[in-house]
């Protein structure tokens, strides 16, 4: 049996990324977004 991820909402994701670090940087129509860490900048 394959195990499976569980399954989280786009809402969630950016909840986490923010969480641990993650900026906003721009936004290209409506639904693609940049996020970037600032100490890195990946």
């Amino acid at each position: 049996m394959s195990k499976r991820f569980p399954v989280v909402t786009a809402k969630q994701i950016i909840r986490i990324l923010e969480g641990v670090g993650f900026a906003f940087v721009r936004q290209t129509g409506s639904s693609h977004a940049v996020y970037k860490h600032p100490s890195d900048k990946k």
